[in-house]
C-alpha cells in the first residue's frame, strides 16, 4: 500500500493510505488504534467500509494523533475520533474515558 500521510502519537502511529483508509500501529492501550481488541498490533486495522471491524469512515483526507487518541476528516467532511477520552479529546461519548472504535464527530 502506498502512504499518503502520517501523524503519530505517544506510542501509536497511524498512516493514511492512497485510497483513503488508515492503518494504525503501536500501543491500543487506550483504544488509539481505533479496534475492538485492546492490544497492541503491527497490522492494519482501520479501514474503509467492509473493513475488518465493520464500520465505516468513508474516504479519509486527513489524518491528526494526539497522545493517545486519532482523529480522522472524511472527504465528506465529518469527523471521526476514538482513543483516550478522559479529557474528551475525542470531542463525543463525553461519559466514557476510552472509545475504542472510531465514532463521527457531533459538529
Amino acid at each position: 500500500h502506498a502512504g499518503a500521510a502520517i501523524a503519530g502519537g505517544t506510542y501509536h502511529s497511524a498512516v493514511l493510505l492512497a485510497d483513503g483508509s488508515v492503518c494504525t500501529y503501536g500501543d491500543h492501550s487506550h483504544g488509539q488504534l481505533g479496534r475492538r481488541a485492546p492490544e497492541r498490533s503491527n497490522t492494519c486495522a482501520v479501514g474503509t467500509e467492509g473493513g475488518a471491524e465493520g464500520w465505516v469512515l468513508g474516504e479519509v483526507t486527513q489524518l491528526a494523533a494526539g497522545g493517545m487518541h486519532t482523529l480522522a476528516l472524511t472527504a465528506d467532511g465529518h469527523v471521526w475520533s476514538w482513543g483516550d477520552n478522559q479529557l474528551q479529546q475525542c470531542a463525543r461519548a463525553l461519559d466514557q474515558p476510552v472509545l475504542l472504535t472510531p465514532g463521527r464527530v457531533p459538529l
